[in-house]
C-alpha cells in the first residue's frame, strides 16, 4: 500500500492489469504509423498481450473477490479505448 496525497492506494494484482493496459495502446498505435517491416506484426502482439491483460483483470479480480468501483470503471474505459485505437 501507498499512501498519495492523503489517499489510500492499494495495489491489487487485478488493477495492476488494468493499468498494465493503457501504455502499450500509445505503442500500437505508433507503430501503424510507422514504416518499418515488422512494425504492423509488433502492433497485433502487443495488441494481443493487452487483450489478455485486460481479459485476465476481471477474471482474477471476480475469482479473488475484489471487486472495485474504480475496477469497473477502468475496466469499461480500457476495452473501449483498446477497441478504438
Amino acid at each position: 500500500m501507498r499512501i498519495l496525497t492523503g489517499v489510500l492506494i492499494k495495489w491489487t494484482l487485478p488493477k495492476i492489469f488494468t493499468l498494465s493496459c493503457n501504455p502499450p495502446m500509445f505503442l500500437i498505435v505508433g507503430l501503424m504509423y510507422v514504416e518499418w517491416t515488422g512494425a504492423a506484426t509488433l502492433a497485433f502482439l502487443l495488441f494481443i498481450a493487452a487483450a489478455i491483460s485486460d481479459s485476465l483483470d476481471g477474471a482474477v479480480a471476480r475469482r479473488r473477490g475484489i471487486v472495485s468501483n474504480f475496477g469497473k470503471f477502468k475496466d469499461a474505459l480500457t476495452d473501449k479505448i483498446l477497441v478504438q485505437g
